[in-house]
């Protein structure tokens, strides 16, 4: 009985004591803060020119807060899934009305982080402008150099396009005007100030980890009764569906292979994610990613790394071989790879023998590339602007598509030859930088080249888009920034 109140007194008293110590405490921690901002302060107050102001901003900080705006965009597919599994729907008709719906959503999460990339990214270019000056090395710095002059040459064609708020915001549908262009160069800026190794691969990590959930969903939601082979998921039509799934074949190829022996979890999960987007792909059936495909399982087999381990040339050979087995198998159980082929071969027949029905080869695409190609000639130096050729195509005659389905005729009839100059420029300096320090690379590099090089496949049969595109100039920033480090 009377050791209760003891007990209740001096539980009483402890609390009191470490009150007064955790006030102690704070009253330091506020007084070191005090003087810490007002030290601070007194820094940025000395200073007086922009040298100082940007030497003053830390490179890892810089390429941390990159990180995160790309690991946000990275994973943002998986908010799109959340987003249909909230709001189901029968109707494919209705299904797309909700997509387009979410992709406003997506697109303003582009502009916010593509501005934001691209802040950081001048403030870093210009700390690189006072440490290595602005032309040294330049044929290192060709690809940033080419894409810069393509973004100005962009503002000229905005400017002077037959419609100037079209070119500026973009076509609803696509929603790809020069506000756009100006997210996909902060992305590319956040994306080549990833260095670290480390980061990198946490970077990937994220977006297989979205394209293993992305493709599941689309796996377990296709439906042949309702879509065919045209089950677009998350996006707004099949065919770029099929470029993401592109692009996780190959990333989630480059995890599985770079995964560590002793990690055999994380293997198998590569493997899985590699797995379901190739099973992603063949059932999507559209022919083009899927010869983009192969042409990148050939670089990848070209250009393995030279420092490769045993093992990882078995992982090589196994991810090879499931790519041809589930062709294989969803060829038999859909018969689209050898249909496709089929028609492939005959429209190439079509065109190099001057047949009277060849515009009609590749599902329409060469009547799309000749009438791009003419108005291309029509406003060779400025072209019609971005996103600016759906009237021009009708005026044309061409009345199902407002765009080639080829991204270099594309660029050349929207943003003029000179754009399109610099941007294959930009890529044939990119990939001479790349063979010159091949030998030097490993298997995480060597992937992201295969990833850009298939994309780069791909373009010759399709369309940029906002949701899609980004991914590109991420993983092509990657790449540089390794090839630089290289270099260095």
């Amino acid at each position: 009985m009377n050791q209760r109140p003891e007990n209740h007194e001096n539980a009483t008293v402890v609390p009191e004591v470490m009150t007064d110590q955790n006030r102690e405490m704070k009253r330091d921690r506020f007084v070191f803060s005090k003087r810490r901002f007002q030290q601070i302060w007194y820094e940025l107050s000395e200073m007086t020119t922009i040298k100082q102001v940007t030497q003053a901003i830390s490179e890892p900080g810089l390429e941390l807060m990159a990180l995160g705006l790309l690991l946000i965009w990275c994973l943002s597919p998986i908010f799109m899934v959340i987003a249909s599994i909230v709001n189901p729907q029968d109707d494919p008709f209705t299904i797309l009305l909700e997509l387009d719906l979410f992709s406003s959503n997506w697109a303003t999460l582009l502009q916010i982080l593509g501005n934001l990339g691209l802040i950081i990214g001048i403030i870093a270019g210009i700390k690189n402008h006072y440490e290595e000056g602005l032309f040294r090395p330049l044929l290192s710095k060709a690809l940033v150099y080419c894409l810069s002059l393509m973004l100005i040459w962009s503002l000229f064609s905005t400017a002077l396009a037959i419609n100037p708020s079209l070119a500026f915001f973009g076509d609803p549908y696509r929603r790809e005007g020069l506000l756009t262009y100006f997210a996909y160069a902060g992305i590319f800026s956040s994306a080549i100030m990833i260095k670290n190794k480390k980061r990198l691969r946490l970077l990937l990590a994220s977006f297989g980890t979205g394209s293993l959930i992305v493709s599941i969903h689309y796996l377990v939601n296709w439906r042949p009764e309702l879509y065919g082979s045209n089950y677009f998921g998350i996006f707004l039509q099949f065919n770029h569906t099929a470029y993401y799934f592109l692009f996780a074949i190959f990333i989630n190829l480059t995890l599985y292979l770079t995964s560590g022996r002793e990690r055999r979890l994380e293997q198998w999960l590569w493997l899985l994610a590699y797995c379901a987007a190739v099973s992603s792909l063949l059932i999507n059936n559209s022919f083009g990613p899927f010869l983009a495909a192969v042409g990148g399982m050939i670089l990848a087999i070209t250009f393995r790394a030279k420092q490769a381990l045993p093992d990882q040339k078995r992982r090589l050979i196994v991810a090879a071989l499931i790519f041809l087995m589930i062709s294989f198998v969803f060829n038999v159980m859909l018969k689209g790879v050898s249909r496709d082929t089929a028609i492939f071969v005959q429209d190439i027949a079509k065109i190099t023998s001057g047949d009277a029905t060849a515009e009609t080869a590749g599902t329409g695409r060469w009547l799309l590339w000749t009438t791009g190609f003419e108005l291309a000639l029509e406003r060779p130096l400025i072209g019609y602007g971005p996103d600016g050729l759906g009237q021009a195509m009708v005026e044309h005659g061409v009345t199902y598509n407002d765009r080639p389905h080829n991204e270099f005729i594309y660029f050349a009839a929207s943003l003029g030859f000179p754009a399109l100059l610099f941007y294959i420029l930009g890529l044939i300096a990119h990939l001479r930088n790349f063979l010159v320090v091949r030998k030097e690379l490993d298997w995480l590099v060597i992937g992201l080249f295969c990833t850009v090089g298939a994309y780069l496949v791909n373009s010759l049969f399709s369309n940029t888009m906002f949701y899609t595109y980004p991914f590109f100039v991420l993983f092509l920033g990657l790449t540089y920034a390794q090839v630089k480090y290289h270099q260095a």
